[in-house]
């Protein structure tokens, strides 16, 4: 597997989270663990796109 096609696979993985993360935490009351996930949601978006 190539260098490209690994950012290309981590690029839709960020894609994946971005979306489906925001459906999911959109359904979930407001408590500090809804809190808690978006947080870590955003450090993985972010830490996927420094790659």
């Amino acid at each position: 597997m190539t260098n490209e096609n690994l950012l290309e696979i981590i690029k839709i993985q960020s894609e994946i989270i971005d979306r489906f993360g925001r459906k999911i935490i959109d359904g979930i009351p407001p408590t500090p663990e809804r809190s808690e996930i978006v947080e870590l949601l955003k450090l993985l978006k972010e830490k996927l796109k420094g790659i």
